[in-house]
């Protein structure tokens, strides 16, 4: 399903000028041959890997849309790394403004001519004000919504190439109340998630949008866990978790907040937690019940303070072949804390961070069906 990327010489160029001082990427194979300016030459297939049954690619979350190949090679100049996957966030419309909302056309093209996968965050919920409001349950499963994610599934279609939409992310998670209200967020809700996603889902499908990929992302620390009150046993993954029939991708994401975190202050305490503390138990879990489905932590980062930035990305890096994690994306986008990597940061390990590379993933399914 993958095809190979194309990426002008002058491009590729300009991206080596940009990185010469900070990282040296090891690119499999020999080295291309010269060619006149204007030709193009292939992107690198293949992946790094400790297991060579096992791929790993890397990649960035970024802030904004659209993004651009001019934002990209910023981002890959501050961070000393190329990305195999690129991931970005959108909002859903209101009711009341569908038609102002479109495909990211601009993005995915700027990603795509960059060698990476696009990835989209695709979030119900409306921007109002300075927060956020979840889009109410019946006015997507009422087909209020419809016209919206046929115009979507329409542009992915005739975009035609691979990409990822990671939808309704971090269910788990009481912040996240998709398509329900924080106060109603509770038991019943897990049933809820799983009708939105197959609605979505369905009309992709219908409209013929079948090189999407559906990634399935819980938080790898549900809240409420299954020792609050009253919330015993029911926000487990299993709970959430669509079917196969209807996910392509599996992952997790998860965070070394480092001591940055307080209960006075934030309500509770945060420690330095390894890449393998956050993500052994989850992602067994994941594999238990999706066996078989490629797993990707789909957000990571590490906090500046606290312990050793580069030594923990090395550690990530080495231990995501033995967890059977396929991909890792970092949180390149300076929110909470400075989780964006810099050069100097990963200078030392530049030998060890995959090459850019496109991942192979397919599709599992193109039906309608259970």
């Amino acid at each position: 399903m993958n095809r190979p990327a194309w990426v002008s010489r002058a491009f590729l160029a300009g991206v080596a000028g940009l990185l010469a001082a900070t990282v040296s990427l090891a690119a499999p194979g020999p080295p291309p041959s010269l060619v006149d300016e204007g030709s193009f030459l292939p992107w690198p297939t293949a992946p790094l890997s400790q297991d060579p049954n096992r791929p790993l690619w890397f990649g960035f979350q970024v802030a904004g849309d659209p993004i651009t190949v001019e934002r990209l090679i910023g981002e890959t100049t501050r961070a000393g790394v190329v990305p195999s996957l690129v991931g970005f966030y959108r909002q859903w419309p209101a009711s009341t403004a569908l038609d102002l909302d479109h495909f990211p056309l601009t993005s995915c093209d700027a990603i795509w001519a960059f060698g990476a996968l696009p990835v989209v965050t695709w979030e119900p919920m409306v921007l109002s004000g300075t927060g956020t409001v979840a889009i109410p349950a019946n006015e997507i499963l009422g087909g209020v919504y419809d016209p919206f994610l046929r115009r979507w599934a329409q542009g992915a279609r005739d975009w035609g190439k691979p990409l990822v939409i990671r939808f309704a992310h971090e269910m788990n998670l009481v912040d996240y109340h998709w398509g329900t209200s924080r106060e109603n967020y509770g038991p019943a809700t897990p049933q809820l998630y799983r009708r939105l996603w197959r609605h979505v889902v369905t009309i992709f499908r219908q409209e013929g949008a079948t090189q999407v990929l559906w990634a399935f992302c819980p938080n790898h620390q549900p809240d409420p866990g299954p020792d609050a009150h009253d919330h015993r046993h029911w926000n487990t993954f299993e709970a959430w978790f669509p079917g196969k029939a209807w996910v392509d991708l599996i992952g997790v994401d998860g965070y070394n907040w480092g001591p940055t975190r307080t209960s006075s202050q934030h309500g509770w305490n945060s420690v330095w937690m390894s890449f393998a503390d956050l993500f052994a138990h989850p992602v067994a879990e994941l594999r238990r019940l999706a066996p078989g489905i490629p797993l990707v932590v789909w957000e990571t980062g590490c906090a500046p303070t606290g312990g050793d930035r580069a030594a923990w990305l090395a550690e990530a890096l080495a231990a995501a072949p033995r967890l059977g994690i396929e991909g890792i994306l970092w949180f390149q986008i300076d929110k909470e804390l400075a989780w964006a990597l810099t050069a100097s940061e990963t200078a030392a390990i530049a030998s060890r961070v995959p090459p850019p590379a496109r991942p192979d993933w397919r599709p599992r399914h193109r039906r309608t069906g259970p």
